[in-house]
């Protein structure tokens, strides 16, 4: 499995619409019949889109979000929604976010719901596409990130063209290019 290359040194966000949710993957009870879950859903990668989580938001109000590949949550109940954003800090401390996953505001992290930004791809999916094409998440298939290539967790950072049964990220606008990999998107979900 090809993984994809960590965006590093990517163009800042443009005109993005920044909010903050809380990581909560699917399945992210301490043990699942008697056995401890991985870790390794955790992570969010940044510049990685992310998809709502089935649970309700928080007694603020803040959503809980996902990007770990579901495992035992059915494709259509998480996978089969809108994009709810694209990380622009990623969360890698997994330990720590697994301990403190009770404490409110310690698995928090911000999103951007609109604007241009920085979408972590593979140099083969940015060939796909030519300026102004609608960016679809490739939900069939999962991709590991480099610098998370010694742990499990597998995302949604496969992009397709052309499919509009897949959840749109939004149109794309260039490669980032280079091997430090990634493309620029203007964010919109609903095409």
């Amino acid at each position: 499995m090809d993984a994809v290359p960590e965006v590093i040194g990517a163009p800042s966000p443009v005109g993005a619409v920044i909010v903050t949710v809380n990581n909560r993957p699917e399945g992210r009870a301490e043990t699942q019949g008697g056995v401890r879950a991985p870790k390794d859903r955790w992570y969010i990668p940044s510049h990685c889109p992310v998809f709502q989580s089935q649970e309700n938001p928080d007694r603020h109000g803040i959503r809980y979000v996902t990007a770990f590949k579901p495992q035992s949550v059915s494709r259509e109940q998480v996978w089969n929604q809108k994009v709810a954003g694209v990380s622009i800090d990623g969360q890698y401390n997994v330990e720590q976010l697994r301990a403190n996953a009770g404490c409110e505001g310690q698995t928090q992290l911000s999103i951007a719901v609109g604007g241009m930004v920085s979408l972590a791809s593979s140099d083969a999916d940015n060939k796909k596409f030519k300026y102004g094409d609608i960016v679809r998440v490739d939900t069939r298939s999962f991709a590991k990130v480099e610098r998370l290539y010694d742990t499990e967790f597998e995302g949604p950072l496969k992009y397709d063209l052309g499919n509009d049964t897949l959840p749109s990220v939004g149109t794309f606008v260039r490669p980032i290019g280079g091997v430090e990999g990634g493309m620029v998107v203007m964010l919109n979900f609903d095409l």
